[in-house]
């Protein structure tokens, strides 16, 4: 190839240890024995003092010496050999396989018709770094001119050209040839979103992604259905674990390979990726014009993150993994407003449930809203999945301290479900519960302690001791009794759900904690108060040990263990 088809630069890329520098040591030896006119000149690149050293090998052979300390030898070895009086050379880079190094010796890598470059590399980008018609001026120039000398557009290029193995001359080729309209469209889209760019900037860089997302499509359908996905949701910290399953662990690292090779998507760290803004934006104008069909992929992309979204708030996996998905399930909402779809509306009570779950609720009442309103205007006032969307809804209300909004709703399913739902049946009993809870918040206390009493009857013929739903009603019904100043009744309930989780939860378990606290104020309240301090104490030594400084329950409760030791004369 060097010396038969004369062409200037050459790499032999493979893994390592498959024998590429026994190859370029055989050429040596063949240059040397068959091309008796010929320098031969070897230059290791594991680093760039093993490059000075080679160059300063290059400089002593050629009797090049500095005329002064402040000359560079490395150049000074490159003009030689790119000069009219050089005679016929080969130069072998070995190992050239950090992209670091290639990129600050390149610029010393000589150039002329009678001299011959081999390098020996593992990886493409190298190889395309030092390929021949990057350094032909004229070619390149051409090339700079087409692309406007605009960075975003020479990077997709040479991503393009790296993937696929070709020539700047054959890019111009198909640079020239591709479709004007999607540009025109690709190119205005550009220009919104891009402050100081001329028309030729913004077709440049459309013309460029153009080519490469066709390229996609025909090559590799599955990276160009995970660019389509990708376009629904946000462009940053993207989990691998959220893309579309694609059958095989392989076939997902091919097909994100495919995309970073393009210049795509950058890998920030293990398993996650990003995607440059504006390529975000071209994908999804391209995507939507190529399947001709409003909405198709925004639609598949709610429903695959319907199916993969995780929201049970007790999982640890699942709640961190859902603080991570959060942002992309929140994108294809706001970028979906106009589709109103089933599914859509799922994904919102999903979305408004994991903001609730993260104490985010005034973020969560608003897709909540929005799935509330759909189910009004579409669903039976008695059907199962409007009183769902109608129970979450209040749940945020009252955790936001919106009671005047909760109350109605609640009061409404409790009323459907009487209908709907035997006496004994748990949601019918948790909705009943949360009625209760807001009732008391909003200082309704006689109602809420006639509905729990009601609730911890049934519990108490239904569920077994232990269970939180019975122990959370039950702690409810105390609370409601001391608002009510009935400090006596609320004491032995109190006492009954400390003693079960005692049994049942670990020390620091915050539930636990609650209910011990709850003890230790109606302790404090009836004048129990050498009762109360040991809780107490318990409590804040808990709380030091799992919550910060600034926690509420924390500072809370070492405020009331002050306030009982100088009620103890502890001072």
């Amino acid at each position: 190839i060097l010396f038969v088809q004369k062409k200037s630069r050459v790499a032999l890329v493979g893994l390592g240890g498959i024998g590429k520098t026994q190859v370029a040591l055989e050429l040596a030896h063949r240059t040397k024995r068959d091309k008796p006119g010929h320098l031969v000149f070897w230059v290791s690149t594991i680093s760039f003092a093993a490059i000075e050293q080679g160059y300063m090998d290059i400089a002593k052979a050629l009797l090049i010496e500095r005329r002064n300390q402040e000359d560079d030898l490395m150049d000074l070895v490159r003009r030689h050999l790119s000069s009219e009086s050089t005679v016929p050379w080969l130069l072998i880079l070995d190992n050239l396989d950090d992209l670091d190094i290639l990129r600050s010796t390149r610029q010393y890598l000589p150039y002329h018709d009678r001299g011959a470059i081999l390098i020996t590399t593992r990886f493409q980008d190298a190889a395309s770094l030092v390929s021949d018609d990057w350094c032909d001026e004229e070619i390149m120039e051409h090339l700079l001119t087409e692309l406007v000398c605009l960075p975003l557009a020479i990077v997709q290029a040479a991503a393009y050209m790296t993937r696929n193995q070709i020539s700047i001359a054959k890019y111009l080729d198909i640079l020239r040839g591709t479709e004007k309209d999607m540009i025109k469209l690709l190119s205005r889209k550009f220009d919104d979103n891009v402050t100081c760019t001329g028309n030729n900037s913004s077709s440049a860089v459309a013309t460029t992604w153009l080519i490469s997302f066709n390229q996609i499509r025909q090559n590799d359908p599955d990276a160009a259905n995970l660019l389509s996905f990708i376009s629904q949701i946000e462009p940053k910290e993207i989990p691998q674990s959220i893309l579309p399953n694609l059958g095989s662990e392989e076939q997902m690292v091919d097909s994100i390979g495919t995309l970073i090779g393009y210049a795509f998507l950058r890998k920030e760290r293990e398993d996650t990726f990003s995607m440059h803004r504006l390529v975000h934006m071209a994908v999804k104008v391209w995507d939507e014009q190529e399947n001709r069909q409003p909405a198709y992929t925004q639609n598949k992309a709610i429903q695959h993150i319907c199916t993969i979204f995780p929201i049970r708030k007790g999982d640890h996996d699942d709640w961190a993994k859902s603080k991570i998905y959060l942002p992309h399930a929140i994108r294809i909402l706001q970028t979906s407003k106009e589709n109103h779809t089933e599914q859509r509306y799922f994904l919102s009570v999903q979305v408004g449930t994991c903001l609730n779950n993260h104490r985010r609720f005034k973020e969560a009442t608003l897709p909540l809203t929005e799935a509330y309103d759909w189910a009004v205007a579409h669903l039976r006032h008695d059907d199962n999945v409007r009183q769902l969307i109608e129970h979450r809804l209040a749940v945020t209300y009252v955790n936001d301290r919106q009671i005047q909004k909760a109350i109605p709703l609640l009061e409404h399913v409790v009323t459907v479900q009487k209908t709907t739902l035997a006496d004994e049946e748990l949601p019918r009993l948790v909705s009943q519960q949360t009625l209760a809870s807001a009732y008391l918040d909003d200082r309704q206390i006689e109602k809420a302690i006639s509905i729990l009493q009601h609730v911890t009857a049934v519990q108490k013929r239904t569920l077994a001791e232990e269970n939180p739903y019975r122990l959370r009603s039950h702690h409810t019904l105390a609370s409601a009794y001391v608002e009510n100043h009935q400090i006596k009744k609320a004491i032995p309930i109190f006492e009954h759900v400390v003693a079960v989780q005692a049994r049942t939860l670990a020390e620091e378990d915050l539930s636990r904690l609650a209910s011990e606290y709850a003890l230790a104020i109606a302790y404090l309240s009836n004048c129990l108060i050498k009762k109360g301090i040991p809780i107490l104490e318990r409590v804040v030594e808990a709380h030091k040990k799992i919550l910060d400084e600034e926690a509420y329950p924390r500072l809370t409760s070492q405020h009331m263990l002050a306030s009982a030791y100088l009620d103890n004369g502890q001072i």
